[in-house]
């Protein structure tokens, strides 16, 4: 989620915080793996 901080310029606890409005938004891909999820920017949201 570093990155998406970065890029998007929000808060990491607000990132952590909505990753489901974030990829309803098309802003990020999120794919299991293993025990954790990956989280990914869209290259175009």
């Amino acid at each position: 989620m570093t990155e998406i901080v970065i890029v998007v310029g929000i808060s990491q606890s607000g990132v952590s915080r909505k990753p489901r409005i974030l990829r309803e938004a098309g802003f990020i891909e999120v794919r299991p793996e293993r025990a954790k999820r990956m989280y990914s920017l869209c290259q175009e949201p």
